[in-house]
């Protein structure tokens, strides 16, 4: 795909990083867009700074990617306000406790793993 505009692109982690970067250089390319982060606040300013370059279609919703039902409800919203999505970009993840998996608590090892997959 060559040609953004119009087109649907999904983001996860757009509040911060390179989630945020990403959502800023597709509201450029005209993209309409569907972001979302845990944190509500990262959140709400990386919808600003989109809103300060671009008037593009957008949704937002903050929660934690690890509830598959929130996904879900997500994934409808999206597809019901600005259409189906033609890219998707799985951004959202966690780094978790920063030491060996053989020494990661179990909780802490599948709370990972639910967010980053």
């Amino acid at each position: 795909m060559k040609k953004f505009a119009n087109k649907v692109v999904v983001i996860t982690g757009a509040g911060s990083g390179m989630g945020r970067a990403y959502a800023l250089e597709f509201a450029r390319l005209g993209a309409k867009l569907a972001l979302n982060d845990y944190d509500s606040d990262g959140l709400a300013d990386t919808v600003k700074q989109v809103r300060n370059i671009s008037s593009v279609a957008l949704h937002s919703a903050a929660f934690d990617v690890s509830e598959r039902k929130a996904m879900d409800d997500f994934a409808t919203e999206v597809k019901q306000r600005i259409g189906a999505a033609h890219v998707v970009i799985n951004n959202a993840g966690i780094e978790g406790a920063g030491k060996p998996v053989w020494t990661t608590d179990a909780a802490s090892y599948q709370r990972v793993m639910n967010i980053n997959l």
